[in-house]
């Protein structure tokens, strides 16, 4: 739960050392002497708060602790000094400063309860509850007080009584985001939600820029699961330019959780330029401007990246990648290849290497072309680093495996794939394929039935199954009924016609067979498994010559070359196989 106890700042700082001036950070007697040589209290202030401004702590407390010294009476100067040496880590100092302030004036009410909230975070609780106790006793409907008394009652646990005095201060003050926040937080330590969620609606009607209201409101819906009113809350705060970064990143997690990635690229975009993102941050923005079809976007912002860590092999990684998204190859090539340089064991670069060969050369799986050596090798070492939790990489192997006519290790590493959260329909389906081309027929048919669970009318997945069961002569009519159905999407679909026509063939319908594969090869051309299956029908009707003829047909468009000589053979015979 966010903090929302409103304590000084040395509060929060966690102490360290017992005595301030045998501490470490106390061995500053250089600083202290130049500190003691200026001449007076309004110059050491200067340059103290200089030195404050800029970060440096430890440097200003010489001289605020100087300019104390040249003025003990002075109660501002004291306060000052001791925030600031709980900054350097010197609590102890700040506690004998705050010491001889409340002895000098023990009616001031103001440091008393500094002093008190600084003891107890020190974990002296007696003498906390001392000097709480004197405060009480002299002053206690001050609301310095009242709110010293809810503090601590806080710290120990006790929420009942620190919202009884968080109550009494909204009597006297009235109501106020600060307040309500505070008692929305105390209400949510009780287990009361409802009511914390009131409290903290009512700050923002009061204070709408309330950066602890809306943090408080926004955990709360994150925490109940209410997305719509989150992704409400957020998008008031980034339209009013009251979000903070913390806020707009988490807006821009649920867009993409949704899918909406221009919503998120464009929350996360100005983070990019206000500095608000870190590395990891802006490397998802470059990725998710690549998914988004803005290259240059996407470079641009990884050009600034990679002037800071030239020699992160990751960034040059997604360079190839976005490069070869604009189809640059010989560019996504040399990055990629930069990028295993730097660290050989980026398994992703190599794998987009696969993809910038099969971009540049279209026909690299042409069946009239033996496989380019280079290309094999990559693959197999791809396939030898290929992480086992990494979806992309199991799937690509896998895929490229398949194309290169290896369908039995394809299958293994598209098995793998689809067991990986995240698994989509185009892996499952490549299995099927797989297992298909490696004689695995009952796993294709078990893979196909949870794509047809997924996406039960999805023509393409239809066809493929019903074609299998005919291929494999089992479950002849409901290898039909898919076909049909898929057909009634796509009437004019060659594939599925010629998936028809098979399975009339399979059924002994010859001369529905012949009817639909002719129109089959009239659609699609000619493809050599299309005119193989109606060379099969021509022969088993008797027409040789027409059945030698689709057969030469089908060996000139890539047929396999022994099964159609078979084939041709058999007709000569009388019987082909």
């Amino acid at each position: 739960m966010r903090n929302a106890i409103s304590i000084a700042l040395f509060v929060l700082v966690a102490a360290t050392g017992t005595a301030w001036a045998d501490t470490p950070e106390r061995n500053a007697a250089d600083r202290l002497e130049e500190a003691l040589s200026q001449p007076g209290v309004a110059t050491s202030i200067m340059i103290g708060r200089a030195l404050l401004e800029s970060g440096d702590a430890a440097g200003a407390l010489p001289y605020y602790l100087n300019a104390w010294q040249a003025d003990p009476t002075s109660r501002q100067t004291g306060i000052r000094l001791a925030e600031v040496a709980v900054l350097a880590g010197q609590t102890a100092m700040a506690v004998e400063v705050l010491d001889s302030l409340w002895v000098a004036d023990p009616e001031d009410v103001p440091v008393g309860a500094r002093l008190a909230r600084l003891r107890f975070a020190l974990g002296d609780v007696e003498g906390a509850m001392t000097v709480t106790a004197e405060l009480e006793a002299s002053s206690p409907e001050h609301p310095d007080v009242v709110e010293l008394r809810l503090d601590l009652a806080q710290m120990q646990g006790d929420y009942e009584e620190a919202l009884a005095s968080l109550d009494r201060l909204l009597e006297s003050e009235g109501e106020n985001a600060r307040l309500l926040t505070r008692r929305g937080v105390l209400l949510m330590a009780l287990g009361r939600e409802q009511e914390a969620e009131q409290a903290w609606r009512r700050a923002l009607d009061l204070e709408p820029g309330s950066v602890n209201a809306s943090g408080e409101l926004t955990d709360l819906l994150i925490r109940q699961g209410r997305k719509e009113e989150l992704m409400l809350e957020l998008q008031r705060l980034i339209d009013e330019d009251l979000a903070t970064p913390r806020q707009r990143a988490a807006l821009a997690d649920l867009y993409l959780s949704d899918g909406s990635l221009d919503d998120a690229a464009e929350i996360l975009i100005p983070m990019a330029s206000a500095g608000d993102l870190d590395k990891a941050g802006e490397l998802l923005l470059v990725q998710l401007l690549g998914d988004l079809s803005r290259q240059d976007e996407a470079l641009a912002l990884l050009a600034q990246m990679e002037e800071e860590q030239p020699d992160r092999a990751g960034l040059k990684s997604v360079r190839g990648a976005l490069l070869l998204d604009n189809r640059e190859f010989d560019a996504a090539e040399e990055a990629l290849q930069a990028a295993l340089e730097l660290d050989p064991d980026d398994n992703d670069a190599r794998v987009t290497l696969l993809l910038v060969h099969t971009g540049r050369d279209p026909r690299l799986f042409a069946p009239d072309r033996e496989p380019d050596p280079v290309f094999v090798a990559l693959v197999e070492e791809s396939a030898a680093a290929a992480d086992p939790r990494s979806l992309r990489q199991q799937f690509l192997v896998g895929a490229m495996l398949r194309r290169l006519q290896r369908p039995e290790e394809s299958a293994s590493f598209l098995q793998r794939a689809a067991a990986l959260p995240g698994s989509s329909e185009q892996v499952l389906y490549e299995l099927a394929v797989a297992q298909q081309e490696a004689g695995q027929g009952r796993a294709a048919a078990g893979t196909l039935e949870q794509l047809l669970k997924r996406a039960p009318d999805t023509p393409d997945y239809l066809n493929f199954y019903g074609y299998l069961l005919a291929e494999e002569g089992r479950e002849l009519e409901r290898a039909q009924a898919m076909i049909e159905q898929a057909l009634e999407i796509d009437p004019e679909n060659g594939a599925y016609i010629d998936s028809l026509g098979w399975v009339y063939y399979q059924r002994g319908d010859l001369d529905r067979a012949l009817q639909e594969l002719i129109r089959a090869v009239n659609l699609v051309g000619d493809d050599p498994i299309v005119l193989e299956h109606l060379g099969d029908c021509l022969r088993d009707l008797g027409q040789h010559e027409q059945a030698r003829r689709t057969y030469e047909r089908a060996l000139a468009a890539g047929a396999e070359a022994e099964r159609m000589r078979l084939r041709i053979e058999g007709l000569q015979v009388g019987d082909a196989p």
